[in-house]
């Protein structure tokens, strides 16, 4: 690591009040100390007394908590059970403070030394063994994070069995250098010292565990304060104001390198988009748990405070949120999988589906039209916990109407293709009638068709001299092919591609633009005719279809405002299906 220096000036601290900046400190050179918890009871103190938005929402008390006693208590702790569902016999009394995790045991030395007389571990108090405690103590993640008085972020902790208090990083003796100073103009002698850079997003991540795990994300995104130990420095975060790092820096909203609450502080809770919510599944999906049937219930305290703050104007659906569906459908996976976990732990147009992370291209959708009418009452999903609206899922469907068109999938070899897999090593495309070709992002992975050598892969790949129907003697496929009836596009969004008109529609109508539309690629359900899973999603540019003439206004459809819908595919149906 090749630091940067820079020269601060140092500040008295007596005379700070509410609204002044964290000054120039010394960072402290091991956690372990006394000094460590009176830097962190200045930030809290200052939050409690000035900060109204960090307060608790709720009376709330968890179901329980662990009485970490004082610093003179080197032996054995209290469990407080606030209800009498406990039956972890042997912690109920009481707890060898030695046969805890090294990070636990740390946490109880930070609150004693802060005056907090209670802890909650979710490891000592939810019982893991438990199905049906787990389930219920995990759908109340939200009251527990929303109202705790401080939140504990071990970020240097590959695991419960490393300890997060040490030495730190920029607490060494060569980042503490001081040096003089003299100002002519105020004659006295000033003392500096070197200074430390912001984060950079690679020193965050080189350090932090945190940022790795599916939990954490809305643990932090939810506490009101925390305290980060990142081995590097401490780092202070709370609901109003930047993060502050120990030697003084605030970091604002929106830069990267930051700790997970700050990053999507920019977006505003009470006014989340599609798109910031996407983002946040994005990071969400990049992140590890050790069970994929976690991935709903992980994220469920966040979205339940979405659901709350957005004044329950939505319907939660499986990781998606009702208002603008149709956009929310569009994402697609990083990598592919051989197959859905099972049993299923989300329907197939939900990304909690799958077990890798995804992408989703919503960004580029501010202006998109919308190609399909979702009705709404008929779409629901089947909870596994009656009580949480917000958890896992055993299943889900969806009532769409939309043009379909029926389609063949063809998986190329990838060429140059380094992998031994041949599942992995392949291009999947979707072609119909009329001869266009689409690349797919596959949710699952196929075999491969055909291989690269073969002079039909060119033609797949976008290099085929077509004739007038769109294909060529190489690659048109046999009539068996379309009859098997396996495969189905769903046309979901036209997007208008900002900046591009190819030119004046002279028949009065729109100018005409190149749009990029958005499908989904569906598979027919154990042989029933309007039912449907999701295997993929795909996109392609066109020309908008409003100026192609009266041949395909024939198929128009209206949307809400009135806009005219036309088929991509010349041949599609407009049809209403259910995915499940």
């Amino acid at each position: 690591m090749s630091p940067t220096f820079r020269i601060h000036e140092a500040v008295d601290e007596s005379h700070l009040g509410a609204d002044a900046l964290t000054p120039l400190r010394d960072i402290v050179d091991d956690t372990r100390s006394d000094l460590t918890c009176r830097r962190i009871s200045q930030w809290l103190a200052r939050c409690v007394e000035h900060h109204d938005t960090c307060k608790a929402k709720a009376n709330f008390t968890p179901t329980r908590v662990i009485a970490v006693g004082s610093s003179g208590d080197n032996q054995r702790l209290d469990g407080v059970v606030i209800t009498n569902t406990w039956n972890f016999q042997r912690h109920c009394i009481s707890i060898v403070l030695n046969s805890l995790a090294a990070t636990i045991q740390d946490a109880i030395f930070v609150c004693r030394g802060l005056g907090i007389h209670f802890l909650w571990v979710d490891a000592l108090c939810i019982i893991q063994d438990d199905g049906n405690d787990w389930l219920r103590e995990s759908a109340r993640m939200r009251l527990v994070y929303s109202n705790a008085y401080l939140t504990i972020v071990a970020h240097n902790a590959a695991s419960s069995k490393e300890g997060f208090l040490g030495k730190q990083f920029f607490g060494q003796p060569s980042w503490q250098r001081r040096f003089c100073s003299n100002r002519a103009r105020l004659q006295r002698k000033y003392h500096l010292r070197v200074g430390i850079v912001p984060f950079s997003l690679e020193m965050w991540q080189e350090f932090s565990k945190v940022e790795e795990r599916g939990w954490t994300l809305q643990e932090c995104i939810l506490s009101p304060r925390l305290v980060h130990f990142t081995g590097l420095e401490l780092v202070w975060e709370c609901e109003q104001g930047p993060s502050l790092c120990e030697c003084g820096h605030m970091m604002a909203c929106g830069a990267a390198g930051q700790p997970t609450k700050t990053q999507f502080s920019q977006y505003g809770i009470d006014n989340i988009t599609n798109q910031s919510w996407m983002r946040l599944v994005g990071d969400f999906t990049s992140r590890n748990l050790s069970r994929q049937s976690d991935r709903l219930i992980a994220l469920s305290g966040l979205a339940e405070m979405v659901y709350a703050r957005t004044n329950k104007t939505r319907t939660y659906l499986a990781g998606l949120w009702s208002s603008n569906l149709q956009e929310q459908l569009l994402w697609h996976s990083y990598n592919t999988q051989r197959s859905r976990p099972s049993p299923p732990t989300a329907p197939s147009w939900s990304w909690a589906s799958l077990g890798t992370p995804i992408m989703w291209e919503g960004p580029w959708m501010e202006l998109g039209l919308s190609q399909v009418e979702v009705h709404y009452d008929e779409c629901f999903c089947n909870l596994l916990v009656q009580s949480n609206a917000f958890g896992a899922v055993t299943s889900g469907e969806l009532a769409i109407e939309g043009f379909v068109q029926a389609v063949c999938v063809v998986t190329v070899e990838a060429p140059n293709s380094a992998s031994s897999d041949a599942q992995e090593s392949g291009l999947t495309f979707l072609g119909a009638p009329n001869g266009v070709r689409i690349f797919v992002f596959s949710d699952l992975s196929h075999a491969i068709d055909i291989q690269s050598a073969n002079p039909r892969a060119q033609c797949w790949r976008g290099h085929c001299s077509s004739d007038g129907d769109g294909w060529c003697g190489k690659c048109r496929l046999s009539p068996e092919k379309w009859q098997e009836g396996r495969y189905y596009c769903l046309q979901v969004v036209a997007n208008p591609i900002v900046g591009i008109t190819v030119g004046t529609n002279f028949s009065g109508g729109p100018p005409i633009e190149e749009l990029q539309f958005y499908f989904l690629l569906l598979e027919r359900f154990s042989g029933s005719e309007d039912i449907f899973e999701r295997v993929g999603m795909a996109g392609s540019e066109c020309i908008d279809p409003r100026s192609w003439g009266l041949s395909q206004r024939s198929k128009s459809r209206k949307d809400k405002s009135g806009e005219d819908i036309l088929p991509f595919f010349p041949d599609a149906e407009w049809k209403k299906i259910r995915i499940v």
